[in-house]
């Protein structure tokens, strides 16, 4: 296998391209009731694979390009010296600057987290006797989520749960009716026991690490109404129709207790998001028809089966930029050679040079070299 810049230029499209697929299919109501952990842990592992194999084997399958891909790549891979002494190509700087970026975004992401739970465990406040009581019940019906501590929290828009190893549902400073504060405690629970805070976590960082690439963010421009949908089919899954308009009033009342001068987290998931009202038509007409059940066996199996094979495929293209030959006009003569008549040598100051015995001898550049090393012409260092 062989890595080349065509190669990890695939990669980035191939990536694009499951991206795309997966925000297509999201748009399918099924497909919403269904969104799991394994659609972004399978993502996580296609760009994994993507990028830390990018290469191109015997059997890939050439595209090349004479134009537009020739051009940008020309480009970018023309070096320049910096001070007499510092050689790089803006393809190197790009890479820094790819690396720099993301690592700014993930350390102000690591912050805002740490925030946020900070701002959970000094300013929230213990629940009492009455919302415990309540919570046991909601979660013995959701199914046993993960231990979770319930606070009330001042100048709150809306229920939420958050936090990936202390898990906290927190709750606006206001008085509840038991059933309110059932399905609210029913509902959040269910996203715990879905793992929507981790979801939302993990698409949060794959958008840090891929901030060029505009289709990361098609993954998180609607993820909030897929993890609620996805949660409110959970939920309503065993209710009656009576039991239904009652969560759904639940969440009305989120609507009107919620405002948006009022504080958030990052890493949560809440109830109703009042920066996204126009959704909630959608939620609850998917409350109110029959609600899909939940993913079988073979669908996860079906889903793991496609990404394989959607990396296999991916090794067969690889789009390389090609250049015409020159035309050359009133030339009576062309010079031939090969590797047998021919050497690169490489000098003490870490430059190439190619020999031969048709002229005077040349000095390569980084693509030329790659080249002439692909034609199999020997290197050899020049002796002291």
């Amino acid at each position: 296998m062989q890595i080349t810049p065509f190669s990890l230029f695939s990669s980035a499209i191939w990536i694009s391209v499951l991206i795309l697929a997966i925000y297509l299919l999201r748009k399918t109501r099924p497909f919403k009731a269904r969104f799991s952990l394994w659609v972004p842990i399978l993502l996580y592992l296609f760009c994994a694979a993507r990028l830390l194999l990018p290469g191109e084997f015997p059997f890939s399958i050439v595209l090349p390009d004479r134009h537009i891909y020739a051009s940008v790549y020309h480009f970018l891979k023309a070096e320049h010296t910096l001070g007499g002494h510092l050689r790089f190509s803006f393809l190197h700087l790009l890479f820094l600057v790819w690396l720099l970026t993301a690592g700014i975004l993930l350390l102000r992401l690591l912050i805002r987290c740490r925030r946020a739970m900070a701002a959970i465990r000094s300013r929230g406040q213990n629940c009492g006797r009455k919302e415990y009581k309540i919570f046991r019940a909601a979660a013995k019906t959701a199914g046993k989520p993960p231990k979770i501590s319930l606070r009330f929290f001042p100048d709150l828009p809306t229920p939420m749960g958050a936090g990936i190893f202390r898990r906290y549902i927190l709750l606006p400073q206001r008085e509840y009716s038991e059933k309110e504060l059932y399905y609210i405690l029913l509902h959040e629970s269910t996203h715990f026991l879905n793992r929507d805070i981790l979801i939302k976590l993990m698409i949060s960082v794959f958008c840090c690490i891929f901030w060029w690439n505009p289709a990361v963010y098609l993954l998180k421009a609607d993820l909030e109404q897929t993890l609620e949908m996805k949660c409110d089919a959970a939920v309503s899954r065993n209710l009656d129709r009576v039991e239904k308009v009652v969560y759904l009033r639940t969440i009305l009342n989120c609507m009107k207790w919620s405002s948006s001068k009022k504080a958030s987290f990052y890493d949560a998931v809440c109830l109703f998001d009042h920066k996204k009202a126009g959704g909630v038509k959608e939620r609850f007409a998917a409350v109110i028809k029959d609600t899909p059940s939940p993913s079988p066996k073979w669908a996860n199996l079906l889903l793991v089966i496609s990404f394989c094979l959607l990396l296999g495929v991916s090794y067969l293209f690889i789009p390389q930029p090609a250049y015409a030959p020159p035309v050359l006009q009133n030339t009576p003569n062309i010079l031939y050679f090969d590797a047998e008549d021919s050497y690169i040598l490489q000098k003490a100051d870490g430059t190439y040079w190619l020999y031969t015995q048709v002229k005077a001898p040349e000095k390569l550049n980084d693509e030329e070299l790659r080249i002439f090393k692909l034609g199999k012409v020997p290197v050899r260092k020049e002796e002291n």
